[in-house]
């Protein structure tokens, strides 16, 4: 008997809206951060992304209930205007706060960035940690940087207090250089925050905490005398005192 469920030979292809730009109408790609007509920021809407997943961070399509990347439930995910009226650093949009899980983000609706309280990170991270520890690190491959205009660095103020922010790579080995005011919190691109916990799941801090006992372990120590200089081999035996200390300092000079 015939099946009336047709092959996928058969099947019409499947027609894909193109990304619009909100503020053009103009045509762009997945990953842009700016209209390539405008030069308008694109809104997270326009891209067709909505809600942070609270596992991995990946941005997950409008509408979903369950994250695409790792299967997490996303839940309900309220936004609310910040009312400091605070600007993004990265391209002037408008921010807003949104809560993930039992998290409170403020998010820039046109870039994707990101501004978390340096104690929510490494809440995040531990937790990516344990996971990668339970699933023995077997993970899919960080997902790529986001696109950039230019190589340019660009020291950026800070939503709060609006003093520049100090950049460094978050981990020591992360690779994902992050801008940080250490009284009010740190700022992540699009996607850096996704990045950066795969990098814990996948091992890396783990990686970068061994690197630096061996580090540690293969540094010599240097025995000092009284007066703060080196000591030399034969000053180190009994009898060695503050007159062949001062002797061993003239022979310097």
């Amino acid at each position: 008997m015939a099946s009336d469920r047709p092959s996928p030979r058969d099947s019409s292809p499947v027609t894909v809206a193109p990304l619009r730009c909100g503020n053009c109408g103009g045509s762009f790609q997945e990953g842009d951060l700016a209209c390539p007509w405008c030069n308008a920021g694109i809104a997270l809407e326009d891209r067709g992304r909505s809600h942070v997943c609270a596992r991995c961070a990946l941005r997950a399509p409008v509408g979903a209930t369950w994250c695409p990347g790792c299967g997490e439930r996303l839940g309900d995910q309220p936004l609310a205007p910040r009312a400091d009226a605070a600007r993004c650093p990265a391209c002037a949009g408008e921010l807003r706060d949104r809560v993930v899980g039992t998290h409170a983000l403020t998010e820039c609706g046109d870039c994707g960035g990101l501004w978390l309280a340096a104690t929510v990170l490494d809440e995040l991270c531990s937790a990516a940690e344990r996971a990668g520890i339970a699933s023995g690190h077997a993970l899919p491959p960080m997902p790529p940087p986001a696109s950039r205009t230019n190589d340019r660095i660009v020291y950026r103020a800070c939503p709060a207090c609006r003093d520049l922010m100090m950049r460094r790579n978050h981990g020591g080995s992360s690779g994902v250089v992050v801008d940080t005011c250490r009284p009010h919190g740190i700022w992540l691109d699009h996607s850096e925050l996704e990045r950066l916990l795969a990098w814990v799941r996948a091992g890396g801090t783990e990686r970068e905490r061994q690197r630096r006992i061996e580090r540690a372990r293969s540094a010599e120590p240097v025995d000092r005398n009284p007066l703060g200089l080196p000591l030399e081999r034969e000053a180190r035996e009994p009898g060695f005192d503050l007159l062949e200390a001062l002797s061993w300092l003239l022979r310097l000079s």
